[in-house]
């Protein structure tokens, strides 16, 4: 009788120490308790959807309404620093930063250097057509449209696609070669296996296994509307870009 009280109170402290929050690993720059009632420091990549500056209301995209929602769990206020891939990394290897966002993919050359969240995000390159029609058996000598300079616009030309380069995908009556919220925001539907996929992450300051471990947990119910607010906000990118003749885009 004694062994078995004796184990369930083992069993108790145990319970209590992860709903104390105790189970949490280390952080050596103490990210986590300084962010938590304090400021979370974001650096961020311009890239349309995931993240974009609005001259009237600042920083918007998926990822950004993520962050907005991440901070309210924290209690924390946002301060954003804008920059490009390289920059923003080399501030966070030196924990001047406490994240960085803005369609990072788990795959970039700088990943061993800092800390990774699990992939919150699986973005695709594919072959976009009309519902109901019938798909290619392979894109050899099939006539598809693309934007010029586009990443899927390559990636079709090496799948021995005939690349027709337009302005705008959504006056096309080709087949398109785009991004997967791309093709939604379209109202077409993907064709085949993708050309390409990409897992996309948020990169913390290295070492910082108890924000990342508090990140990894977040994440599933942060990013769990992203595929669709992602094509939402490319259907009003296009909206607005067919309004203006110029066809601006944010």
């Amino acid at each position: 009788m004694w062994l078995r009280i004796s184990l369930l109170g083992i069993v108790g402290v145990a319970c209590l120490s992860a709903v104390t929050g105790c189970s949490f690993p280390h952080d050596p720059e103490d990210t986590l308790n300084r962010v938590r009632n304090g400021v979370l420091r974001v650096g961020v990549v311009e890239q349309f959807p995931w993240a974009y500056h609005d001259d009237d209301e600042g920083w918007r995209g998926a990822e950004v309404e993520m962050v907005a929602q991440l901070a309210d769990r924290l209690q924390a206020k946002i301060h954003w620093v804008p920059g490009n891939e390289s920059s923003l990394i080399q501030l966070l290897e030196r924990y001047e930063l406490d994240l960085v966002i803005g369609g990072l993919t788990n795959k970039a050359s700088w990943s061993k250097n800092v800390g990774l969240t699990q992939p919150f995000h699986t973005s695709r390159v594919a072959l976009g057509i009309q519902p109901g029609e019938e798909p290619p058996q392979d894109l050899s000598g099939v006539e598809v449209a693309a934007v010029r300079g586009s990443f899927a616009a390559a990636l079709a030309r090496e799948e021995g696609a005939e690349v027709i380069f337009v302005p705008s995908l959504q006056n096309s009556n080709r087949p398109v070669a785009a991004q997967s919220w791309q093709i939604a925001a379209l109202g077409r539907v993907e064709a085949g296996e993708p050309m390409q996929s990409q897992q996309h992450v948020w990169a913390v300051p290295p070492g910082e296994n108890g924000w990342l471990l508090f990140l990894d947990r977040a994440l599933p119910e942060l990013s769990r509307e992203v595929a669709a607010r992602l094509a939402e906000l490319e259907r009003q990118r296009l909206g607005r870009a067919g309004s203006n003749p110029q066809g601006t885009a944010p």
